[in-house]
């Protein structure tokens, strides 16, 4: 079990290490938009978080081992 968790653990970590290298760009592409990650690769986009389970779904993955993340719009404000 613990070299299941490890596994998933450096995986989702690859995904962000590479979705900060190129934040700026998939930031401009995927304003608003949640993105599924996967070995370097956008494999879903959506605006919404039940879609985005959707369409990973499709591409015969399981939600709960991909790594997810959003890009708010740009005017968005805010409030703490």
């Amino acid at each position: 079990m613990v070299a299941i968790e490890t596994q998933l653990l450096e995986k989702g970590s690859k995904s962000f290490d590479w979705v900060q290298r190129n934040f700026d760009e998939l930031a401009r592409k995927y304003e608003g938009k949640l993105i599924a990650v996967e070995d370097k690769e956008i494999i879903a986009s959506s605006d919404t978080i039940e879609d985005l389970v959707i369409q990973i779904e499709k591409r015969g993955k399981n939600p709960a081992e991909t790594y997810v993340t959003s890009f708010p719009p740009k005017d968005l404000i805010w409030i703490l």
